[in-house]
């Protein structure tokens, strides 16, 4: 498929992240686990990679990171390239997490909160007698790590 054959049946609203079909102005795809997914000529595309091709005239190289951290947000100014590492970074706390902040927990055999970082492999950022402590901890260390995609 080329940019020119994609644009003659689907239309891409980069500020909304929407997408409709030419023919019937209906809006295209649906929400498959948060993402949006669309179906052109009988193969399935994540709407981000397609927006990306859409804008762009070629297929992204790398991942397609959603900046805000909502999957089904596709609007042009929320998407940007990422190695799959960066795009991990930008990932939002566990559902299993029990703090409410992203790298920490608590330590019960010490009543303290513990921050801890991955960066190829787990690293302590020590523990202290506040959560919001530890989220500061790894707030700094996100941000000197990950940069632009620390959460």
């Amino acid at each position: 498929m080329t940019p020119a054959e994609l644009k003659q049946h689907l239309r891409y609203e980069p500020d909304t992240g929407r997408w409709f079909w030419v023919k019937t102005g209906k809006e295209a795809g649906s929400i498959e686990k948060g993402r949006r997914r669309v179906c052109v000529f009988g193969q399935r595309y994540f709407a981000s990679r397609l927006a990306w091709f859409y804008m762009k005239g070629k297929w992204p190289q790398r991942d397609i990171d959603h900046k805000n951290r909502n999957p089904s947000d596709d609007s042009w100014s929320n998407l940007r390239q990422a190695t799959r590492q960066q795009n991990n970074h930008n990932r939002s706390r566990a559902v299993n997490n029990t703090s409410g902040h992203k790298g920490v927990c608590f330590d019960k055999s010490r009543g303290t909160w513990q921050a801890r970082i991955q960066i190829g492999k787990f690293m302590n950022l020590g523990r202290f007698k506040t959560k919001e402590a530890a989220a500061e901890a790894y707030h700094r260390a996100a941000q000197e790590h990950f940069g632009e995609f620390a959460p």
